[in-house]
C-alpha cells in the first residue's frame, strides 16, 4: 500500500463566525500517490481551527473508497465540559396549547420523561419522548387540563428539571 501524506496548506485565513466564535478557515490538501496509478496533487477540504484544535468540516470522505493508507496526525486538546442542558416552555400561561423547545443533550436519541404534576404533588400525566423531539421543538395540546398550577418534570440522563406553569380556560 502506498501512504498518503497530508498537509495542512494555509491559504487563506479568513475571520469567520460559526456558532458564535471566532475561527479560522483552512483548507487541506492531499498529495501523492493514493491507489496504484490514481495521482492526487492537491485535494482541497475545509476545516475549522477552533479552540487550539483543527475540526473537519466535512471528514476525510472525499478518500473514501480509494485504495490505500492515510496519514494524519493532529494532537487536539479534547474538553469535557459537558454543554449544559436548556430547555423552555412557552407560552406560560398556558391555554390549550404549549411549545417546549431543548437543547444540550447528549444525543438526539436521549430518552425523556415528561411528567406533568399538579400543585398537591399528584402525577396527572407521563410520556417518555426523544430529545429530537425538544431540538426541534414540539407542541402539545393540554388543553383538557384544568385550570391552575402545575410542574413539568423533565427526566433524562443526568438532567432533572422542574418548570413550574398555569394552566388557563
Amino acid at each position: 500500500m502506498n501512504l498518503v501524506k497530508l498537509y495542512i496548506i494555509f491559504l487563506c485565513l479568513v475571520q469567520s463566525v460559526v456558532f458564535a466564535q471566532p475561527s479560522v478557515i483552512y483548507s487541506i490538501g492531499a498529495i501523492g500517490n493514493l491507489s496504484g496509478q490514481t495521482e492526487a496533487k492537491c485535494l482541497s477540504q475545509s476545516i475549522i481551527f477552533s479552540n487550539g484544535c483543527v475540526q473537519l468540516q466535512t471528514g476525510l470522505s472525499l478518500f473514501s473508497g480509494l485504495i490505500g493508507l492515510a496519514e494524519f496526525n493532529l494532537d487536539c486538546k479534547t474538553s469535557t465540559t459537558p454543554t449544559p442542558v436548556i430547555i423552555r416552555l412557552y407560552p406560560n400561561p398556558v391555554i390549550n396549547y404549549v411549545r417546549l423547545e431543548g437543547t444540550g443533550f447528549s444525543t438526539s436519541e436521549t430518552k425523556i420523561d415528561l411528567s406533568i404534576i399538579d400543585a398537591t404533588g399528584r402525577l396527572i400525566q407521563k410520556q417518555q419522548i426523544i430529545a429530537a423531539a425538544l431540538l426541534n421543538g414540539s407542541s402539545y395540546y393540554w388543553g383538557w387540563l384544568q385550570s391552575g398550577n402545575y410542574f413539568l418534570r423533565i427526566e433524562a440522563d443526568n438532567v432533572k428539571r422542574i418548570i413550574p406553569f398555569v394552566k388557563l380556560n
